[in-house]
């Protein structure tokens, strides 16, 4: 067994090396998928944290509107004829 490693020493080497190169260059490449990945996972983070924060300002918007709407009905009990004023401005401002 000696004798054959002796003898095959320098092919012996080189297949390993070979073989240490065609691992690393596999690592290499399933290193630049996980990164790609990495990268799509952060970019959906992103988009649904400025999903969130839209739907925030959305609801935060409802609630004035709906604030506005009862405070305008209230309006049109006590003046009537103002608050048609008032709608008229509303509906005709751009």
């Amino acid at each position: 067994m000696i004798e054959f490693i002796n003898k095959y020493q320098k092919f012996i080497t080189g297949a390993g090396a070979l073989s240490v190169l065609v691992l690393c260059y596999f690592q290499e490449i399933e290193i630049k998928e996980l990164r790609a990945s990495l990268k799509k996972v952060a970019e959906t983070k992103n988009a649904i944290a400025k999903l969130d924060s839209t739907q925030r300002d959305l609801y935060q918007a409802t609630l004035i509107i709906d604030k506005y709407d009862r405070a305008i009905d209230e309006f049109k009990q006590t003046n009537p004829t103002e608050a048609v004023e008032l709608e008229n401005k509303i509906h005709t401002i751009e």
